[in-house]
Formats: C-alpha cells, sequence, structure tokens
C-alpha cells in the first residue's frame, strides 16, 4: 500500500477535545519503550510526538494523532501491520477504501498539499465500490501552475526517495484523468 504520511492518524469517539484528550491519556500511558512528550493540540486534533532509537542508533520520531469525532461512518475491523514499528500486526476500525477516498477528495478540496495528491491517486488505483466525486471540483483544485507545481513538490520531495519522485505535472495529468474516468475497481 503506498499512502503518504508523517504520522499515524487516529479517530477517537469523544463529543468534544477535553474528553477526547483524557481518553487519549489512557491509551497513551499503555504504550512502551518510547519516550512520550507531552499532547498538543490543534486544529481540534491532538497530536503525541514518541520518539525511539532506530536501527541506525539513532532517534527518530513517529506522530500519534486523534481527531474526536461524533461517530463513526465506513469503517470495519482489520488486523494491520504497520510495517515500520517493531510490533506484532493488531485489530483495529479501520476506514473502507470508499471513506478514505472522500476524506481524501475533502482535503483535496480544502487544501493544495501534496501528499493529499500522492494519496488520491494510489486510493484510485485500489478495488473500491462506486463512489460519487466531485470531478469538476477536484479537478479545478489540480489545475497549477508551474509556480504552484514547484511549491508542492518543494514540500513533499523531501519524503520521497529521488528515484520514486514523480514528475509532478504529468503526476497531476495522470491524477486528473483517474479522477474523471473513476469506475468502480473489482
Amino acid at each position: 500500500n503506498k499512502s503518504f504520511s508523517e504520522d499515524i492518524d487516529f479517530d477517537i469517539l469523544a463529543k468534544d477535545l477535553k474528553i477526547a484528550l483524557e481518553l487519549t491519556k489512557e491509551i497513551i500511558v499503555k504504550i512502551k519503550g518510547f519516550n512520550i512528550k507531552k499532547p498538543r493540540t490543534t486544529n481540534q486534533v491532538i497530536r503525541y510526538d514518541l520518539y525511539y532509537i532506530n536501527h541506525l542508533d539513532h532517534q527518530d520520531r513517529i506522530q500519534l494523532e486523534f481527531k474526536p469525532v461524533k461517530r463513526k461512518v465506513g469503517v470495519s475491523k482489520r488486523i494491520v501491520n504497520f510495517g515500520y514499528v517493531p510490533f506484532s500486526a493488531s485489530l483495529h476500525n479501520v476506514y473502507d477504501i470508499e471513506e478514505l477516498i472522500k476524506q481524501t477528495s475533502n482535503c483535496i478540496l480544502s487544501r493544495r498539499e501534496g501528499k493529499d495528491f500522492f494519496d488520491l491517486y494510489h486510493l484510485l488505483e485500489i478495488s473500491h465500490k462506486h463512489i460519487l466525486l466531485p470531478k469538476k471540483e477536484l479537478i479545478s483544485r489540480l489545475e497549477l501552475d508551474n509556480k504552484e507545481i514547484k511549491q508542492v513538490a518543494n514540500i513533499i520531495n523531501h519524503y520521497i526517495p529521488k528515484d520514486q519522485r514523480p514528475l509532478w505535472e504529468m503526476f497531476l495529468t495522470e491524477l486528473k484523468e483517474k479522477i474523471n474516468h473513476d469506475k468502480p475497481k473489482s
């Protein structure tokens, strides 16, 4: 699975940020083997920085983000193995692919970040049921001039290995085509 992320995102059932903060503290105290900093709250999200010593003997960080939600839609229980931390797989409520496509599309409509473009491109490759996407609006948001393309690339490219970086102008053209011709895959 190719997805762009610099953090691990969780939704937590809570009616407000204060209640969610208390719930996340109960979860965080159970995590062992990390130096965990105090939580920060921004934009209705609670973030914890978890520091550890990686296999190269350098300090590294994983960010856990919790977003309070009043109810969850489009989720199912799945076995998840994050693959980059030395822990075994576990059972989690995970958003269905259709819900992830909807959420990522909404992100693109509200901001222009390369990570959202990258995610939507790869999400549309995965088998999914029919989704009514706001195709015109999405394609319009992907109409970037050369300066904007360069800004997007400068922000995201340092997270992508050099040999895997897309040619952004071509990548955006392909993404627009994927959106325009999106049909359920089986």
